[in-house]
């Protein structure tokens, strides 16, 4: 097969797995954290970033105090 895979020195615990014209997958602990998709990137657990760029009117799932299209950051 065209696949990509490392694992660490005892190949018993994934770290990253790439696919041909596929998805790119980042673990944690074995757990798969980060995945490239056909629309974007997929994450599982929490994002963090110290800036962003754009208005995230595009953004779903987001809402409260810390909605970063609140009118609080505007």
């Amino acid at each position: 097969t065209n696949d990509f895979r490392v694992q660490n020195a005892a190949a018993n615990e994934t770290i990253i797995t790439g696919t041909e014209n596929g998805a790119v997958d980042l673990y944690f602990d074995n757990s798969r954290k980060f995945q490239t998709a056909p629309t974007g990137a997929v994450v599982t657990g929490i994002l963090t970033a110290t800036t962003y760029k754009g208005d995230g009117s595009q953004l779903d799932g987001v809402g409260g105090d810390t909605d970063i299209t609140s009118s609080l950051f505007t």
